[in-house]
């Protein structure tokens, strides 16, 4: 909880003080905070049971545990880049082929560079964070946790966030159009790797002193 919450509430409040976002209060704070907590919840414990606990299970089966974990890493990574973004819409939903138009558009915009560059790699990468953590605990409570808080603060501080329209071009390159696909959150899963490397490392070290 602390390595997930510190790393996301500090480049926030960051980002807020350079004067690239801005925050407006909801009208109903337990509202937003009790939608966030339970759809984060959600998808925490789905996404984990799925891919760290089953799929993860399988792979270990069948694949060396570095192997396993790049492989489900990956199609971890995959699978959050295709779906569909919020502020991806299709004219004339109600038509036939609109299937096959928003898949147009999904794999269209999965090939940007900046949406493989970072948003693909940032995915990739907190995949990694998660399975290792999985793979070194032989537990899903550690991954859970990390996705769990991760989620939570981003689903909570969407509806109170804007992008200020006045932004330097780096911005772009730091924290992409979406605030979620630049440089900054690479740097942070990045940073969160090596926090959940030494966390682990210490709980094994005392676990083992214990015994």
């Amino acid at each position: 909880f602390l390595i997930t919450a510190s790393l996301t509430t500090l480049s926030m409040w960051w980002l807020k003080t350079i004067g690239w976002l801005s925050f407006e209060p909801p009208a109903d704070y337990m509202l937003v905070i009790g939608y966030a907590m339970v759809s984060a919840m959600i998808i925490a414990v789905v996404h984990e049971l799925l891919f760290r606990g089953m799929l993860m299970g399988m792979c270990l089966r069948a694949l060396n545990p570095v192997m396993a974990i790049i492989c489900i890493s990956l199609a971890y990574a995959t699978v959050l880049s295709i779906l569909p973004s919020d502020n991806m819409q299709l004219t004339k939903p109600e038509q036939a082929d609109a299937g096959f138009r928003m898949l147009a558009k999904i794999i269209k915009h999965l090939f940007t560079p900046e949406k493989f560059t970072f948003g693909f790699i940032t995915a990739f990468t907190f995949g990694l964070v998660l399975a290792y953590a999985r793979y070194r605990t032989a537990s899903l409570w550690f991954p859970v946790g990390l996705h769990f808080v991760m989620a939570f603060i981003l689903r909570g501080l969407q509806p109170i966030i804007t992008a200020e329209k006045q932004r330097p071009p780096m911005a772009k390159l730091l924290i992409g159009t979406d605030g979620m696909s630049g440089i900054l959150p690479l740097c942070l899963m990045l940073a969160a790797a090596l926090l959940v490397h030494i966390s682990i490392q210490v709980l094994s070290s005392k676990h083992e002193s214990g015994a």
